[in-house]
């Protein structure tokens, strides 16, 4: 059964350049939630990262754990949008394909 996971106090990347830093230059603990996004990148990151792709009703899509340095990640036809995790908390937080992602007002 899918589950709903609590991701409102996640930040939002609204401007251009929030948007294409990402993760970039932040604590490997920081998350961040980018809308309006299908694929990211891992170019130039220090730290590995959980990326979780979520379709227009926020419903998880796809999942990349542990996505290493120097990568790129597709979340597939369906993406739309994107929360980036520090590695392992997707696991840790028991997120799974089909389960229900609740964020802050985009």
């Amino acid at each position: 059964m899918p589950r709903t996971h609590d991701c409102r106090d996640v930040p939002v990347a609204r401007s251009f350049l929030a948007r294409t830093a990402g993760l970039l230059g932040r604590p490997a603990d920081a998350s961040l939630f980018i809308p309006r996004c299908a694929s990211i990148h891992t170019w130039f990151m220090a730290h590995a990262i959980d990326v979780i792709f979520l379709d227009d009703v926020h419903v998880v899509v796809a999942i990349h754990h542990s996505l290493a340095p120097w990568r790129i990640a597709h979340g597939g036809a369906r993406a739309r949008d994107v929360v980036e995790l520090p590695a392992g908390a997707a696991r840790q937080r028991g997120f799974e394909v089909g389960d229900v992602v609740s964020l802050a007002a985009t």
